[in-house]
């Protein structure tokens, strides 16, 4: 039975309680005790793992269809439902790659590639570190194309077998093979580097180089204050005697188990700096005027603060305007005096007020 509110569990019927001490109720009257749970919260974290919460309350009926919370306690031979469960909303980091490009061939085997970058939970490119590398889609793979009929008469590309064994005893190493451009113009665009099938690829023989990784130990991390990376030596070794050692190609150790060499950092926290945003245009065409631009102290969590050195803070406003603005009416428009004491205006040298230069224009652009 539901207790009529939203999400109700776990409802008990058929409770004898003895010496209830509510108000119209007496003594073996069946009570009606059950769980209300209120909606989930939003996932904590916005990437990630998180955590979602909510709240439950004990409800118990006191009149027909009225619930009324009651203590916990009172609900407690029941089973609760759960106040926490975990979350995901989505990677923090992943791979995304673009579309793949046209086969390198019209005519046979080629090569088609694409970008592969490792990008944040908001769409932005950050170092492939944060990715896990064995999780990269491949930036590469082989193409065919059956179209070679239509150059049947300009142009092919033949190759030879590849070679039938890796050329070293261990380790990995390269199988080549011979790739031509037959046609009647060699030099044509169906004979194109680009359009080359491989001529080469990737072969591992069986036996193991007896090769093992080294490691040395971690640089400092190369951020002085917040999240940086830290790297060190791997090397692949080999006994060379019972108490000599040589580097060796890392291809004759594992791969698959080669150390990590670089990984994240953090060092104390930076301190909060100014940030400034760009110069607004100058309030005037000609002559001086003013610029500004907004400054703000932002901590490392990308927040605004109080807490930068106020001494240090960069100006929020300067002058601006190299381009001198001309004094007088320009000579090519019309230009006349309609004010008949103009002589008395140049004589008292007026012309510098607008108001006699406007009903004074052709005197004092002449005295200029």
């Amino acid at each position: 039975m539901c207790l009529n509110r939203c999400d109700c569990v776990h409802v008990t019927l058929n409770l004898k309680v003895k010496n209830f001490t509510v108000s119209n109720i007496l003594d073996d009257e069946m009570i009606i005790l059950g769980w209300e749970a209120s909606p989930w919260t939003s996932c904590s974290t916005t990437c990630d793992d998180g955590m979602q919460i909510r709240n439950i309350s004990c409800l118990k009926e006191v009149a027909d269809s009225l619930f009324l919370e009651s203590t916990l306690d009172e609900c407690s031979h029941l089973d609760a439902p759960k106040t926490f469960r975990h979350c995901k909303v989505e990677d923090c980091f992943k791979w995304s790659s673009d579309q793949w490009s046209e086969c390198s061939t019209n005519c046979g085997e080629g090569l088609k590639t694409r970008t592969v970058n490792c990008t944040s939970a908001d769409g932005n490119i950050v170092n492939d570190i944060y990715c896990n590398s064995t999780d990269m889609p491949p930036e590469e793979e082989g193409c065919y194309s059956t179209t070679c009929e239509e150059y049947e008469y300009s142009a092919a590309w033949y190759s030879t077998s590849w070679e039938e064994q890796c050329p070293v005893t261990c380790g990995v190493s390269k199988q080549r093979r011979r790739v031509v451009c037959v046609s009647e113009n060699p030099s044509g665009p169906d004979c194109e580097e680009g359009r080359k099938p491989e001529d080469e690829r990737e072969c591992r023989a069986r036996q193991n180089c007896n090769g093992y990784w080294f490691s040395g130990p971690w640089l400092q991390c190369n951020s002085t204050c917040g999240e940086g990376t830290r790297s060190r030596q791997v090397l692949c070794l080999r006994e060379n005697g019972n108490t000599a050692y040589e580097v060796i190609p890392n291809s004759y150790c594992d791969m698959d188990e080669r150390p990590v060499e670089h990984e994240i950092c953090k060092s104390s926290s930076c301190p909060p700096e100014w940030f400034m945003t760009e110069w607004s245009q100058c309030s005037v065409t000609c002559g001086k005027g003013e610029r500004s631009r907004d400054v703000l102290c932002i901590d490392t969590d990308n927040r605004e603060v109080n807490a930068c050195d106020i001494t240090m803070k960069p100006s929020n406003s300067e002058e601006c305007g190299t381009n001198p603005c001309n004094s007088y009416t320009d000579p090519s428009e019309r230009c006349e005096d309609t004010y008949p004491n103009c002589p008395l205006v140049i004589q008292a040298g007026m012309c510098k007020h607008e108001g006699y230069r406007a009903v004074c224009c052709q005197s004092c652009l002449s005295h200029n």
